[in-house]
């Protein structure tokens, strides 16, 4: 078995190439769980968690990570607190395709010491807490297999365009893909933004304009306004976040922040993250008075024709099964949100009041 160590600040911070590396060996290489990712959430959020950075070696190599942490906390709408062992940030910043950070040959083993540490050596948890973990997860597998009566329940899905794997790279296929009303739609508008309203699709980057996450923040809550939608993508430290990883994603050549602009005026933003190929369409933010002429639809287009034209791998719209999504695609991945529930007594008394709650809600809804 594999040797579990709990790194520390110290070793985190001097890991970052090893990490990485780590990263892009995984089957299914995420920017969530990039060392970048969790150090600016370990510096704005990590006072309220006991970070549990599970390094996995076999004999002196780093053989994988577990990027976990604990609060306590509630989790869903359970009435009762417990000590809660969740994916670093899922709580503030709802990443998807977190998962063990090892290659696929190594990634079972992983999985398989850290949740035997765990259960032998670190037991003062009450819940594991694993939220929007995609159907193809290492740790889900294995999940699956070592714990076949686990709390599994499938929660949402993350739509994605197979730029290479179902249409070669090419757009023109891809389009044809879509309806034939989509497709006119998209052209029409987004050239009648282009020439009638003098609209121009652009870059926005933290170096040339310091207000660019700010005013994506600004965009966005406009919207949600406007549509009275309550929004978790809010709040000064969450900002700070997202200030601070624009920059280190601009300065590895990860970020593509996009503007649709008339004149110095951002009309809509959409920020998005581009990753060992995969494009990571995160959040966007609108002119609510744009919107009836499409703005949204014509920022998504530039951006996927963009991620066409660099060859990329996936389109990846990440979670949310929004009808919007939708008419772009017809490819997703199941999402699931796991419990573990530990043999304390606040564990267990976690799990009955969530049977009670599901078979209430049951009865509920007839």
């Amino acid at each position: 078995m594999l040797r579990i160590h709990v790194a520390d600040v110290s070793l985190f911070n001097s890991c970052r190439d090893e990490w990485n590396a780590l990263v892009l060996s995984m089957k299914r290489p995420s920017v969530f769980c990039t060392w970048e990712w969790i150090h600016s959430w370990l510096r704005i959020f990590s006072h309220a968690y006991q970070p549990l950075l599970l390094f996995a070696y076999r004999g002196d190599t780093l053989a994988g990570i577990v990027p976990f942490a604990l609060k306590t906390m509630r989790i869903e709408d359970g009435v009762v607190p417990g000590r809660v062992v969740t994916f670093c940030g899922s709580r503030e910043l709802y990443p998807d395709h977190m998962d063990i950070i090892a290659s696929a040959e190594h990634a079972a083993d992983c999985a398989h010491a850290a949740m035997h540490y765990l259960s032998a050596e670190f037991k003062s948890w009450d819940v594991m807490h694993l939220s929007h973990v995609s159907d193809d997860a290492e740790l889900l597998a294995y999940i699956r297999f070592r714990y076949p009566e686990t709390d599994i329940r499938h929660v949402s899905q993350a739509p994605y365009i197979p730029i290479r794997d179902a249409f070669g790279g090419n757009i023109e296929k891809y389009l044809m893909s879509l309806s034939r009303n989509k497709r006119h739609d998209l052209r029409r508008r987004n050239k009648k933004l282009i020439i009638e309203d003098g609209v121009l699709y652009a870059s926005d980057e933290p170096k040339r304009n310091a207000e660019c996450i700010r005013t994506l923040f600004t965009l966005h809550k406009m919207r949600a306004d406007s549509k009275r939608i309550e929004t978790t993508f809010s709040g000064e430290a969450l900002q700070a976040f997202h200030q601070d990883i624009a920059v280190m994603f601009q300065n590895n050549g990860w970020l593509a922040l996009r503007v649709m602009r008339q004149g110095e005026k951002r009309l809509a933003s959409l920020y998005c993250f581009i990753f060992a190929g995969r494009v990571f369409a995160y959040q966007a933010g609108i002119d609510p008075a744009w919107e009836p002429k499409g703005i949204g639809s014509a920022i998504l287009y530039n951006m996927v024709e963009e991620a066409f034209q660099r060859n990329c791998i996936e389109f990846d719209f990440l979670r949310g099964g929004e009808e919007y999504k939708g008419s772009w695609t017809e490819h997703s991945r199941a999402q699931y949100t796991v419990n573990i529930y530990n043999n304390s007594v606040t564990g267990q008394m976690i799990k009955e009041t969530g049977k009670v709650r599901a078979l209430a809600k049951r009865w509920i809804k007839g």
